[in-house]
């Protein structure tokens, strides 16, 4: 692949961005569980951020009119206020 750097080896393709989110949060957190640190089960993200409709994606997602109804469904995360330019 030459539009990569050389030691990215591997992809991982998705349908859409919900579940490009969803896999990624998989895979941090199957990350951390492979090297021994299973306390890291939280996440941090911007607050009015939108990243699909699935309960990973909606659990990190920020947009109340959108996700308000299935609060109890999600799981805790650390939100951070989004830059302004």
């Amino acid at each position: 692949m030459d539009i990569t750097p050389p030691k990215l080896t591997k992809v991982f393709y998705s349908e859409d961005g919900s579940e490009a989110m969803e896999i990624a949060i998989k895979i941090a957190y199957h990350y951390w569980h492979n090297r021994g640190e299973k306390q890291k089960t939280k996440f941090v993200t911007l607050s009015e951020a939108y990243h699909g409709d699935t309960i990973g994606s909606v659990s990190v997602g920020g947009i109340n009119i959108f996700h308000e109804k299935y609060k109890p469904l999600l799981f805790d995360v650390y939100k951070t206020a989004f830059p302004l330019s």
